[in-house]
């Protein structure tokens, strides 16, 4: 298996951080050892759920009880900015100023956090407010406190590592050419499994991609029984060329051909989409031929 984090700016994301207590975003580094000092940091915790249920008319309760969702998320820090001279000071707004420009796409870049006693993790966001005093206190203390708040639409909190692990097309076993002398037997299939782990303690969304060549492939959740078959012979199919390759995004639900053209519709009928539960989620790739691949992108999902 290859573990990566993807390249954000020339560097990765979460790669300054060296410690406990600090904070990456947009390739500035906060908290401790910086003179970005971390304050207080909040919404990383358990977020409170979105709920369905329905009231009672004209009476106590509900009628039933609904299904919970979680909403977005809103992270507020709290940073102290220090220096021993007041135009390092103004450098150093200015460097934080940086950070906090409107973002044009969403729905965001990964903030990076190092808690004591766990891995780092992340959560994609945007900023949304930003509070910073410019007065006399500054001169006292040479120090001012800055309030920046971000918001997620994705609310779960994921590993910054980054897994990456891939496959060929799953190839039965040999079989034979008579004359045969009993006993015999058949090869076992080839190729064809991924074994996916979610370290996390929440079902996490997935991406994949297929490399051709690879004639009407199909991916298949083992466990879940649950498969992406993109085998709908009545819209095409989809038979991958050397060099064409499927985007596959399970949140965004979305199957694209060398990353432009819609190919949703050539999923069959029967096809299911499915997240990555908590442990083991074995993966499968089906096709008709082709020495293609699969290659799958996830990273562990948290509650907080």
């Amino acid at each position: 298996m290859v573990v990566a984090n993807e390249e954000l700016g020339g560097l990765m994301a979460g790669e300054l951080i060296t410690g406990d207590w600090q904070v990456e975003y947009r390739g500035l580094l906060l908290g401790s050892g910086t003179r970005f000092h971390l304050a207080g940091i909040e919404g990383l915790d358990g977020p409170a759920y979105r709920s369905a249920d329905i009231a009672r008319s004209r009476a106590h309760g509900e009628v039933r009880r609904g299904l919970d969702f979680l909403p977005g998320r809103d992270i507020t820090l709290t940073i102290e900015i220090s220096d021993t001279g007041d135009e390092s000071y103004q450098a150093a707004q200015r460097e934080f100023d940086a950070i906090m420009v409107p973002l044009e796409d969403a729905p965001g870049e990964p903030l990076v956090v190092k808690f004591p006693g766990r891995e780092a993790v992340r959560v994609v966001c945007a900023p949304r407010a930003y509070s910073r005093p410019n007065d006399y206190r500054y001169s006292i203390g040479r120090m001012a406190a800055t309030v920046a708040q971000f918001h997620a639409h994705d609310p779960l909190v994921y590993s910054n590592t980054e897994h990456v692990d891939d496959t060929t097309r799953r190839q039965e076993g040999s079989g034979f050419s008579p004359p045969v002398t009993a006993p015999f037997t058949l090869g076992a299939a080839v190729g064809g499994s991924i074994g996916i782990v979610n370290a996390g303690n929440i079902a996490a969304p997935w991406t994949a991609r297929l490399d051709g060549p690879l004639a009407y492939p199909e991916i298949t959740h083992l466990e879940l029984g649950r498969r992406l078959s993109l085998a709908l012979v009545a819209n095409g199919g989809v038979n991958l060329a050397t060099g064409d390759w499927i985007d596959i995004d399970s949140a965004a639900r979305s199957v694209r051909l060398n990353g432009t053209a819609d190919r949703r519709t050539q999923l069959t009928v029967d096809s299911e989409w499915w997240d990555l539960d908590p442990g083991s989620n074995p993966f499968q790739l089906d096709a008709d031929s082709g020495d293609g691949t699969l290659t799958v992108t996830w990273h562990d999902g948290y509650l907080s």
